[in-house]
């Protein structure tokens, strides 16, 4: 059975193969395909990273001087890192600037399955630096979905 944790949740050492949820989130107004996926998940041997935030507050300060935003966003990076996969899932209608920032940081690991949906604003970038890097990139979430089931 997998295990679920949200940030801030402390992530915990496992022999478990694990998944980071990256993707549109639109600080919490989008279609929380997170929760969808990790429903899925569970029935499989699994830690699953999911940084949607239950009490995740628009207002807070971008700022490191805010120590509830900093600890979201160094227990996104960390999860990122210790992960063993990425799904990163790019909704067509979302600008989604920090899950653009995630591809680039790990664009050159191996671990990355991106699913951006056409209509995607940067959806070519996305596509150059796919084929450049020999990245996994479908068009919709379910292919997405069974090619990570697959890796599992």
């Amino acid at each position: 059975m997998g295990v679920l944790v949200h940030a801030p949740q402390l992530i915990p050492t496992t022999h478990l193969k694990s998944v980071f949820l990256a993707g549109t989130i639109d600080n919490g107004s989008s279609v929380d395909w997170q929760e969808e996926l990790s429903q899925r998940l569970r029935a499989h041997d699994v830690l699953i990273l999911n940084p949607r935030r239950e009490e995740w507050d628009a207002s807070w300060e971008q700022s490191i001087a805010h120590q509830q935003f900093k600890q979201q966003v160094e227990w996104e990076l960390d999860g990122l890192e210790c992960a063993d996969y990425i799904f990163m899932y790019f909704l067509g209608k979302s600008q989604s600037p920090i899950t653009l920032l995630e591809l680039g940081l790990h664009a050159r690991s191996e671990k990355i399955i991106i699913v951006c949906e056409k209509g995607f604003w940067r959806r070519g970038n996305i596509e150059v630096l796919a084929d450049r890097y020999d990245l996994l990139l479908f068009d919709n979430f379910e292919e997405g979905v069974a090619q990570l089931i697959t890796k599992l």
